[in-house]
């Protein structure tokens, strides 16, 4: 599910954004330059401020969760995976957000059909929602409790 064209993906995203933000902010260096020297220092200082809160707010609704998301990729492709066998008992129908960071949909296995214990899997909401059904078995590969990659069992 997850591949090194995520993280290329993730990374000319910021990139992009970074691009914008710095001319964006040049442009509002440059006005408030001209205003500063030309009519007032004032008003130089208070457009270069809302052109800085304005870069800021930019990059904390837009780029901020990419850095997360790539972080959070970097983990995925480069962490320690492991193999885990369950019964799939039911699947979260909206993605919920979790870990302070991104949404998820949660996935609810049993490792033995008559065990009492739920495990909770997060499958990422950014990628396409593989075929998944109630009351099949799967193999999935885990990074702690996110799904990395999955494949069903034929029994």
């Amino acid at each position: 599910m997850y591949t090194e064209d995520d993280l290329i993906s993730v990374r000319s995203q910021i990139r992009g954004l970074i691009i914008k933000i710095v001319i964006l902010f040049a442009i509002f260096l440059t006005v408030s330059l001209i205003l500063a020297k030309n009519i007032s220092n004032p008003l130089g200082l208070f457009i270069l401020i809302v052109g800085l809160c304005i870069c800021e707010f930019i990059w904390g609704i837009y780029g901020k969760p990419v850095v997360i998301y790539k972080k959070f990729l970097q983990e995925l492709l480069t962490g320690r995976k492991r193999q885990q066998t369950g019964y799939v008992v039911s699947i979260g129908s909206e993605p919920v957000y979790k870990d302070n960071k991104l949404f998820y949909y949660e996935i609810f296995i049993k490792e033995n059909v008559d065990d009492d214990i739920d495990k909770m899997l997060l499958m990422d909401s950014n990628k396409d929602f593989p075929p998944i059904e109630k009351g099949k078995w799967y193999e999935f590969t885990l990074y702690q409790n996110y799904i990395v990659d999955m494949k069903e069992i034929q029994e």
